[in-house]
């Protein structure tokens, strides 16, 4: 037994069998996230949108999305199987990549979060058992998140408002 625990157990020094995804020299990826169970990746590269495939480890770089993409969120209703990539972009939208289960990507209708300000940072998750999308939006003099219901795309509007002394 201790043989076999030797044998399954990957030393900490042990380097990649693969690459995932490559950027150029003096670049970066500015976000990536994960659905919980590893099967669908994204990587936010600048004015881009790569999508992972968690098994075959490949790529697809996503275009049509937004032209200012700020931020990324992951979200599984079905444990992986399918997967939505949210994308915040800079004219005030989320915009759903919906990933199936051959990983083939569909890039969705934009929600309109803000007019006139840029979504900056999405989150997705559950809340009382029903699944919700937070957006933080730019505002005049400080920032708000939105809250949007994944059942049916409905906008709920500011839920909190955020400034440099503290929150409501």
């Amino acid at each position: 037994m201790l043989t076999l625990l030797t044998l399954l157990t990957v030393p900490a020094t042990a380097t990649p069998d693969r690459i995932a995804y490559e950027v150029e020299l003096g670049s970066n990826a500015d976000k990536v996230v994960a659905e919980p169970e590893g099967r669908v990746a994204a990587a936010l590269t600048g004015s881009g949108v790569a999508v992972i495939d968690g098994w075959s480890w490949q790529i697809q770089n996503v275009t049509g999305a937004c032209s200012d993409p700020r931020d990324l969120a992951a979200w599984s209703g079905d444990g992986g199987e399918t997967v939505t990539i949210w994308v915040a972009c800079g004219d005030g939208t989320v915009v759903p990549l919906e990933v199936d289960s051959s990983r083939e990507i569909e890039v969705g209708e934009p929600i309109t979060i803000s007019t006139g300000y840029a979504a900056i940072g999405v989150e997705a998750g559950e809340q009382n058992g029903e699944p919700w999308l937070w957006v933080v939006t730019e505002a005049k003099s400080n920032l708000e998140v939105q809250r949007v219901a994944l059942e049916d795309y409905t906008v709920e509007g500011t839920v909190w408002t955020l400034s440099q002394s503290g929150f409501n």
